[in-house]
């Protein structure tokens, strides 16, 4: 940290600070993780290192759902949403807007999620397939707690298809085993060929198929 700071460099001084906090997290330690993140958060400001900044507070946002403050988190997501409006980069955050539906979802506050959902939709590039993975699967719990049985089914076997066609994982967020148990629960309200049927369905639908399902779905349902 010495070398960083000596040598006047911002951003290796906040990415330090930031993995730092993330150790810490790992290792149990809370408040020495804020603490790390909130250095973070100073030196971004500081500096004007945007993306530091949105880094920073998305970090302490989850520190606040660790503690249980829900509130406290989704004002600190709101903040890193603020952050990207004000700087005119929007496009980078699609992250936050999905992490702050997936926390509205979880609060059952589904109009709220759908809104910033269907920004994400707007903004997701069809290229970056990870993004639009996590994106197509949280319209799916979005849809499941709405009770579009249907709808989940299918947006779900679409986000599940990008995961395999990237050989990657589900994206790992506080409140999936709610969300996925909210999904099983709608499924089984569907009889069996239905479901399968419409599974099929999502796993061959095309990126941008898949993205204006996503988007008829979402207005549907807060038409509703």
């Amino acid at each position: 940290m010495a070398i960083a700071t000596a040598e006047d460099d911002g951003w290796t001084t906040a990415v330090l600070h930031n993995c730092l906090g993330i150790v810490a997290v790992h290792e149990g330690h809370p408040d020495l993780a804020r603490e790390q993140f909130s250095r973070c958060m100073a030196v971004g400001s500081e500096r004007d290192l945007h993306r530091a900044q949105a880094v920073a507070l998305a970090n302490l946002a989850e520190l606040d759902l660790l503690a249980g403050d829900h509130e406290g988190a989704r004002a600190r997501k709101l903040e890193v949403i603020d952050l990207h409006r004000r700087w005119g980069m929007m496009r980078t955050g699609v992250p936050a807007l999905v992490s702050l539906a997936q926390l509205e979802l979880h609060l059952d506050r589904h109009d709220a999620a759908a809104g910033y959902l269907a920004e994400a939709l707007e903004l997701v590039l069809p290229e970056d397939a990870s993004e639009v993975a996590t994106v197509l699967e949280t319209c799916a719990f979005w849809a499941a707690a709405r009770g579009m049985a249907e709808p989940a089914v299918l947006l779900s076997a679409a986000a599940r298809a990008q995961y395999t066609a990237l050989n990657a994982s589900p994206e790992i967020f506080p409140f999936r085993e709610q969300e996925e148990g909210r999904l099983a629960a709608v499924q089984a309200t569907m009889d069996g060929p239905a479901a399968t049927a419409a599974g099929e369905r999502g796993s061959v639908l095309s990126i941008p198929e898949a993205l204006a399902f996503a988007i008829s779905t979402i207005g549907a349902g807060a038409r509703g």
